[in-house]
């Protein structure tokens, strides 16, 4: 028969203070994300399938000083922080006769022209991780994404394929990363 998968957002996004409340972080946890926040610093949040990276960034995001502009780039909407100045794209898949297709490469090619104060990747899983690094690197601070990865550990070994997969080596990843990002940020899932 037919399947049907739906994937309903909250309307509500968490703060930083209830996730201390629903113990999914510490308050020190909590002044320290601030802190990276309100320095404009850079950085991705890895976890496994299902660890709440798009509730952390989200809660992230909806601290962003109020005069700045953030520039979602996602290939299915699901960031929807609590922020006065956001502007959104989503990419698209072609269509049948193979037309119409919007890449996450294409929108963060065009993202630079749109003077984003933060530009944010909903999840880095492809191509798109050259052009995202490159814009890290030439300016855009403050800037975040997600990236799958089940450890801390994980994250070099995972840029590293996104970056083989692209056709950049692994020294080429490696330096785009060291000046590109300020801090990984790693969740897990408590079983409990």
């Amino acid at each position: 028969g037919t399947i049907i998968s739906l994937r309903i957002h909250r309307p509500q996004i968490l703060s930083l203070a209830e996730l201390v409340i629903s113990k999914t972080l510490t308050t020190s946890q909590k002044d320290f994300l601030t802190e990276i926040i309100n320095e404009n610093k850079s950085f991705v949040i890895c976890g496994g399938t299902g660890s709440g990276k798009t509730t952390l960034l989200n809660s992230l995001l909806s601290k962003v000083n109020r005069n700045q502009r953030i520039l979602l780039i996602e290939d299915s909407r699901e960031l929807n922080p609590q922020h006065t100045h956001v502007v959104s794209l989503e990419g698209r898949p072609a269509n049948i006769e193979g037309m119409g297709l919007i890449s996450m490469k294409d929108l963060i090619k065009q993202s630079l022209r749109m003077r984003a104060d933060r530009l944010i990747i909903g999840e880095v899983r492809g191509a798109e991780v050259i052009d995202w690094l490159s814009a890290l690197n030439t300016g855009h601070t403050g800037s975040a994404g997600t990236i799958h990865a089940n450890s801390i550990h994980e994250v070099i070994i995972r840029f590293q394929s996104l970056g083989l997969m692209a056709g950049l080596s692994k020294e080429v990843i490696h330096s785009q990363l060291r000046t590109a990002l300020d801090y990984v940020i790693h969740i897990e899932r408590n079983s409990d």
